[in-house]
């Protein structure tokens, strides 16, 4: 018999069997895992040292919770003064941020990579494209593979600055 739906007992008076609601699936032990101070610490340095825009956050928690453990993001708090100085967008960052969790790729990884594309000598702008547009590039392609990829567009006879565009 289907839930809320009444049956008659031998006495024809109307029984209601009720079933409890399911209950929401845990975040992976994530949540249990994380103290409220811990959680409010995270936010407090994605929103301000990370400049992750409020309106980012709520989505970022939601789509990836990892992004809140505290020795994660303080390790991007780290690196993050090279994002600012180039330019790239809170929303930007979120991505890098988000995408470096859920590859479980180290914020120190993320350093060479992003040092091998200011060492292109392009325009800040153009790195904070390339951060913003495709993040990926950024966290998991090696730092020997972004330099092959410039050579061989300068081989083929893009210019360097033509790069920049």
């Amino acid at each position: 018999m289907a839930a809320g739906t009444l049956s008659r007992s031998s006495r024809h008076f109307p029984t209601l069997k009720l079933i409890p609601p399911p209950r929401p699936p845990a975040v992976s032990g994530f949540s249990s895992r994380l103290s409220l101070h811990e959680a409010e610490k995270s936010l407090g340095i994605l929103s301000s040292s990370l400049k992750v825009p409020q309106e980012s956050l709520v989505p970022m928690v939601c789509e990836c919770p990892g992004v809140l453990e505290l020795d994660f993001v303080e390790k991007w708090e780290r690196v993050s003064c090279e994002l600012v100085f180039s330019g790239v967008s809170g929303v930007g960052i979120a991505n890098l941020i988000k995408l470096s969790r859920r590859l479980g790729v180290n914020p120190d990884g993320f350093v060479s990579n992003f040092g091998a594309l200011k060492g292109l000598e392009v325009s800040d702008a153009t790195v904070s494209r390339i951060v913003e547009e495709f993040p990926r590039v950024v966290i998991t392609v090696k730092e020997s593979e972004i330099c092959e990829k410039v050579d061989f567009l300068e081989g083929i006879g893009i210019p360097r600055n033509g790069i920049d565009r």
